[in-house]
Formats: C-alpha cells, structure tokens, sequence
C-alpha cells in the first residue's frame, strides 16, 4: 500500500487507521473522522465559526469548493454532522 495515495497519507500520519487512510484518500467524509483528516484532503477550511449555546464551544468548517459544504465537531475536533 505504500505507492498508493492511501499508502503516502498513512506514512505522513501514521497513527491513523489502515482504513482511515483508504477513505481519506478515497475522498469520504464521515462521522467521527477528524478535522486533520478533512485537512488533509481539501486543505484549511474557507470559514471556521465557533458558537456556544451554553454546553461548550462547537464550530462550523466550511469549505467553498466542496461537497458536502459544511463540517461540524467540538474543541476536540472529531466531526459529529455534515452538511
């Protein structure tokens, strides 16, 4: 798997999953990926926006230029929805 484009992500991120890495390079966004993941294979977000409604801070990443648009996760940055 090393050659593979999966293969390079997971030698600069080794302690990703196997199966991480194949989505990640496969371009999937998922529940529970994290935002470094989403970095990865789109690049910084265009927007980040914080908001809390009392029960700690949660962020919104957008990126223009694809689909889905918007990533949502905490401080922790794990993604908990998209859209």
């Amino acid at each position: 798997m090393d050659r593979s484009k999966a293969g390079k992500i997971q030698k600069k991120h080794p302690d990703w999953s196997n199966d991480d890495c194949v989505r990640v390079a496969n371009k999937k966004i998922w529940i529970g990926m994290t935002l470094d993941m989403a970095k990865c294979e789109r690049g910084n977000p265009n927007s980040a926006n914080p908001s809390n409604y009392g029960n700690g801070t949660q962020w919104q990443w957008g990126w223009e230029d694809y689909t889905p648009s918007y990533l949502y996760g905490g401080d922790d940055q794990i993604i908990t929805a998209y859209n």
